[in-house]
């Protein structure tokens, strides 16, 4: 119990709380201290497969003993005297389909080393919804805003898709400074958002891929007023190395040098490896992978999925946009020059590389049309939807109504 006290009309008056007070500085941590600990007893007394995410504690089992799972956490969970709903909604028998914070688990193949991860019915939906209103009113508040980037957020995490980065970024901006924003800018914001909500195809994992994922090395060169590029690329499911150039469009180079000037290697580093992840596209649907960017602007852009210069948020739009029509789940880490195997490719060394690592040439990769095009396209009009850039780029490639911010 939690003793409160403070000063009333000229003395002391105090009071047990048998919860932690909300608002209370160690409330959180002394929460967690326990949480984690009931989570540690789960785990270590009954062997059973178990996360933790605050007061959330899902847990999996096979059917056979899943009644005496349910049996044992209950015990446990009144020996230490921690109050759990044991009848009514809330209390959930398992089932190889649930809800867990937000997210729809669905485990029917899990005997065959796979599962499936979505957003649970109704999220998608409610989100629309919002995003309506705000459309109808033609302005929205730093509340609505923070809103709906909460949402978002939720929706777009890590396994189930990086697809909507750049639209919590947009309403993470919109929630400190909503007046920044014009009504159609607005409009167009509200429709994009729906348009990728509505696309979000559910994710499916494979247990082996999480033990062997495709590593991807990517590097660029900008020298004498020079853009080159290159990449590395290790396939586990086939064991092969593959050695490439990769060709740096000219008319992407020009439109960079009016964006920033001639500090181009960012743009190049971002765009190596974008250009790459399409080209892998069918090769890391649903895979996992790990990708080695050494350039930190690059890679932080990535990662946030949105950028201050339009040339990099362009090229975020992309990725996003990829990941969205053939989602993989990859996690970025730094390299630097001196340990990227790429750095050889991206200089015009494919060969003396591939001698190097025993691996395979390739011919140099030279990015489709459709792609620069929708490149170039968001560079100007952020907001543009884009569509089948792993289809060819079927027209529309962009929306008919395009932003001017």
């Amino acid at each position: 119990a939690n003793v409160i006290g403070y000063w009333y009309k000229d003395k002391w008056l105090f009071f047990r709380s048998n919860v932690l007070p909300f608002g209370a500085t160690a409330s959180v941590y002394g929460f967690n201290r326990v949480s984690r600990s009931l989570h540690h007893i789960l785990c270590k007394l009954l062997w059973c497969p178990c996360t933790c995410f605050y007061d959330d504690f899902p847990t999996v089992s096979p059917s056979s003993s899943a009644s005496v799972l349910t049996k044992a956490l209950t015990a446990v969970l009144n020996l230490l005297g921690w109050e759990h709903a044991q009848v009514g909604s809330k209390a959930l028998d398992f089932a190889s389909d649930f809800n867990a914070l937000g997210i729809s688990v669905q485990l029917k193949q899990l005997h065959r080393g796979s599962f499936v991860l979505a957003n649970k019915a109704g999220r998608v939906e409610r989100i629309c919804r919002m995003l309506e209103a705000i459309e109808r009113a033609g302005t929205i508040s730093k509340s609505a805003a923070a809103e709906v980037q909460g949402h978002l957020n939720f929706a777009g995490g890590f396994f189930t898709s990086k697809a909507l980065k750049f639209l919590v970024a947009s309403f993470g901006r919109l929630a400190d400074l909503p007046k920044t924003i014009s009504k159609d800018d607005l409009r167009f914001l509200c429709q994009l958002a729906k348009s990728m909500l509505s696309s979000m195809p559910p994710r499916q994992y494979d247990a082996k891929s999480f033990t062997e994922p495709i590593l991807i090395f990517t590097d660029g060169a900008w020298e004498a007023g020079n853009a080159s590029a290159g990449a590395v690329i290790y396939d586990p499911s086939s064991s092969t190395t593959s050695v490439f150039e990769v060709v740096v469009p000219e008319v992407l180079v020009e439109l960079w040098k009016q964006d920033v000037g001639d500090q181009l290697i960012c743009q190049i580093e971002m765009f190596a490896y974008v250009t790459v992840r399409y080209k892998l596209c069918a090769r890391l649907l649903n895979k996992v992978g790990i990708s080695w960017i050494d350039n930190d602007p690059a890679r932080y852009a990535v990662l946030k999925g949105s950028s201050d210069s339009f040339s990099l948020q362009a090229l975020c739009r992309v990725n996003q946009q990829l990941e969205l029509e053939q989602p993989s789940t990859i996690w970025y880490e730094r390299v630097s020059s001196y340990s990227n195997p790429s750095d050889g490719p991206s200089r015009k060394l494919v060969a003396h590389t591939a001698s190097l690592l025993k691996a395979q040439p390739c011919d140099a990769w030279v990015t489709p049309d459709h792609l620069i095009q929708a490149i170039k396209d968001l560079h100007s009009k952020p907001l543009s939807m884009l569509h089948a850039l792993t289809n060819g780029g079927q027209p529309p490639v962009r929306g008919v109504q395009n932003s001017n911010v």
